[in-house]
């Protein structure tokens, strides 16, 4: 969604409120989400659950989130 959303001219974020270009991942629930404007200047959120176990102490971008994942299922 992040791709779609910047090819529409509009800025995304991730939960710190940050520009990023990827979602965030929360790892107590799990689950990944974006955050943009819309025209009116408001907050939005896509969130999505992810079917994956949670990890608490997990907090940082979907690309750090999958790296976590491939390493934790090598060992």
């Amino acid at each position: 969604m992040p791709t779609r959303l910047q090819s529409l001219g509009i800025k995304t974020s991730g939960f710190n409120g940050i520009h990023s270009s990827e979602p965030s991942v929360i790892g107590w629930m799990p689950s990944a989400q974006v955050y943009f404007p819309d025209p009116d200047g408001h907050s939005l959120e896509f969130i999505t659950v992810l079917d994956e176990t949670p990890d608490p102490d997990f907090h940082g971008t979907w690309t750090e989130w999958c790296s976590r994942e491939r390493n934790y299922n090598h060992h």
